[in-house]
């Protein structure tokens, strides 16, 4: 688990009390978890902090955490999302998939069980690492989906091209 040590963890639910008991549970994993209460709150963290996990209560006001998984996968396809709820709900659980969701909780999480699911995290992580290429400073070089960002603009390459620029890297 060294790699999740530096990650940062956004963990959004809308139950206090939950809260601040699971981000602690959480704490012991990595250095630092970003707290949200709220879908809008918990977007905008996401936006303005580079996290590596996301964890997302399924019920919460206004939004519910489906929506935010969507809106994170519209800027975001490869960080790890995982849903917690209260529900045993197939109809969300097979939703999530859509998503790309790495998990789907049901509460009470165990110990076990989250350790578990953050072991799945890690190795997407450590898999996203040797998929992503850095390339100069502000440009990198995804295989996996054959594109080059240049300061944050993405540029998809012939598959040609990606043949030679992996033959020279």
């Amino acid at each position: 688990m060294h790699t999740l040590k530096n990650c940062k963890i956004l963990f959004a639910d809308d139950d206090i009390e939950y809260n601040n008991s699971f981000s602690k549970t959480l704490s012991y994993f990595c250095d630092k978890v970003i707290v949200a209460y709220y879908v809008e709150e918990a977007y905008d963290l996401f936006l303005s902090n580079d996290c590596q996990i996301v964890i997302i209560d399924l019920q919460m006001p206004k939004l519910d955490g489906m929506n935010l998984a969507k809106k994170i996968r519209e800027i975001n396809e490869e960080v790890p999302i995982f849903i917690v709820t209260n529900y045993q709900d197939f109809e969300s659980a097979r939703m999530g998939y859509k998503y790309n969701l790495v998990d789907f909780l049901v509460k009470p999480v165990t110990f076990e069980v989250l350790l578990q699911t953050l072991e799945k995290c890690e190795k997407l992580i450590n898999k996203l690492k040797e998929e992503i290429i850095k390339l100069d400073n502000n440009c990198f070089y995804n295989k996996s989906t054959k594109t080059i960002s240049v300061n944050e603009e993405v540029s998809k390459i012939t598959n040609a091209e990606a043949i030679v620029l992996e033959h020279l890297i």
